[in-house]
């Protein structure tokens, strides 16, 4: 799947929900960028690596479908305490798969996130 930014589309209203515990926020599209960007300099900078986990994907109907996924990241082989878990809302439109919403648990011990999975 292609993300990418067009004026007036679904990217502009992209909107979501972050909890990290102690601060819940809402964020649209520029503060996600900004925080993906931070994530992705972060690993770069100390050679790390995402360690990515499905935990499943539920059909809401219609073409929408909810994507629960867990992230944390492994530097010199060792995960980090702390990781989080995105609940990512697709819908196929035109022939392509748009995300239309996110919401993002952070700060969870990443011990309690050992490869839970949906039946």
């Amino acid at each position: 799947m292609q993300l990418r930014r067009n004026e007036g589309t679904y990217f502009e209203r992209l909107s979501g929900k972050r909890n990290n515990q102690k601060l819940c926020d809402d964020f649209g599209y520029e503060e996600a960028l900004k925080g993906w960007r931070e994530g992705f300099s972060f690993v770069q900078r100390n050679h790390g690596q995402w360690a990515m986990h499905e935990i499943g994907v539920i059909p809401l109907g219609k073409g929408d479908y909810l994507g629960i996924l867990t992230a944390s990241i492994m530097i010199d082989g060792k995960r980090l305490q702390n990781a989080n878990v995105f609940f990512e809302t697709f819908t196929y439109q035109d022939e392509e798969w748009k995300r239309v919403r996110s919401y993002i648990e952070t700060g969870i011990p990443a011990e309690q996130l050992n490869e839970y999975t949906l039946a």
